[in-house]
């Protein structure tokens, strides 16, 4: 039996990427419905959400659907005992997207009663499978169906849109200008602003080498935890995105780039500015070889991720896990981390902050109660101090705003 309906449960309708997938699955002829569940958590309340959710798979064909679902950090409305009651109805696969920086401290935890999961963490399957948890990697590009020509005369030497301001992308930007390259940068923190993604795609189909960073910003909360994360990169979607330009794309190392790219060969990497500056005189100055590498990281771009063939197949092996198979993990009790048990009050003391504004003072209590915010111990009045210290914080920044 084959995947004929998908509920996709995402955390944000606004973000593009959740779009880009739900039409690429549509065109490989799956039924997709995406389901904004922070915006109905805030619209109906965590009670009616969870009903409004189990309504929806109400008239699902089990043995041919399944539910995805997706996170970002802090987003903790589908707990973990209501995934664990979604799971017992129909197949649930876990789509998560930051591994790199959030496997440990959250993704496993919400992830602990599904069937499967999609993982952009190559090396951190692991840690999933010991639960008797199939695991996927998938890098998630962003994927547009709509093909742009490539750009023969290229305009700019050296590109890079992104945030300027993470990791130690500015160390290698400035070592590049003070050598006397010339470097256009978008984004924030950069030299020409914001571009909408039109315009991104462009910038990128016009530079003969296309930066990409995968150093990441971890934060501070993780690094209290895992300080070892300050050293993770991760490849993320910017390089496939430069590829399918028609651009050669030079990344900072990541230590799967290798199962995405052959080396030399279809993209090449850096692991310090010295690197950096030494293969950006080289690129610049050897247009033939550039062009070469370019040119197949183009078609196997496309070949394999644009042409949907690496999600397809990824999703006939979902099916065998999923659908034939019928596993079901046999666990006693669902289990947290203490920091897990942070995320939980400070997300559900936002919630209800929102829905107070929207004078929905019912919804809030209700909220309050299915995250036993007013159950006190030990430990939990910290978590609500450490809550009330982490808002101080943004209101101080000025940036509680940016949190609603």
């Amino acid at each position: 039996m084959k995947i004929s309906q998908i509920l996709w449960l995402i955390p944000d309708a606004k973000n593009y990427i959740f779009h880009s997938y739900a039409r690429s699955l549509k065109q490989l002829n799956f039924q997709v419905t995406l389901f904004d569940y922070t915006e109905q958590l805030i619209k109906l309340g965590i009670n009616s959400l969870y009903d409004r959710i189990l309504d929806r798979i109400s008239d699902y064909d089990r043995s041919s659907s399944i539910v995805l679902a997706s996170f970002y950090h802090d987003s903790m409305a589908l707990t973990p005992e209501f995934l664990k009651k979604l799971s017992k109805r129909i197949g649930l696969v876990v789509w998560s997207f930051d591994d790199e920086i959030y496997s440990t401290s959250q993704t496993l935890y919400q992830a602990q009663s599904a069937h499967a999961i999609i993982t952009t963490d190559f090396y951190g399957r692991g840690i999933f499978e010991q639960l008797g948890i199939p695991t996927f990697f998938f890098p998630t590009p962003t994927i547009d169906l709509t093909i742009l020509p490539t750009v023969k005369d290229k305009q700019i030497d050296i590109s890079f849109v992104g945030d300027c301001h993470k990791a130690s992308r500015r160390k290698y930007l400035d070592s590049l200008e003070e050598a006397g390259f010339n470097v256009e940068t978008f984004g924030r923190g950069s030299k020409n602003g914001f571009v909408a993604r039109e315009k991104m795609r462009e910038v990128l189909a016009n530079s003969k080498i296309c930066l990409n960073f995968t150093g990441s910003t971890i934060p501070d909360s993780i690094l209290q935890l895992e300080p070892w994360r300050k050293y993770i990169h991760q490849l993320k979607g910017r390089p496939f995105e430069i590829c399918a330009s028609g651009s050669f794309c030079l990344t900072e190392w990541s230590p799967h780039l290798e199962q995405c790219f052959s080396i030399e060969q279809e993209v090449d990497f850096f692991c310090n500015a010295e690197e950096l500056l030494e293969k950006v005189r080289f690129y610049l100055t050897h247009d033939t070889i550039r062009e070469e590498i370019a040119k197949a990281a183009y078609e196997k771009v496309h070949r394999d991720i644009f042409s949907l063939n690496s999600l397809e197949n990824m999703f006939l092996e979902i099916e065998k896990k999923v659908l034939k198979q019928k596993k079901t993990l046999q666990k006693k009790e669902i289990f947290r981390s203490d920091y897990f048990r942070f995320l939980e009050v400070y997300f559900s003391i936002l919630m209800a902050i929102k829905m107070l504004q929207n004078k929905d003072f019912k919804l809030a209590v209700h909220l309050l109660q299915k995250f036993n915010i007013f159950s006190f111990n030990l430990r939990h009045i910290y978590h609500l101090f450490r809550t009330c210290c982490t808002l101080g914080k943004l209101l101080y920044k000025k940036n509680l705003k940016n949190v609603f």
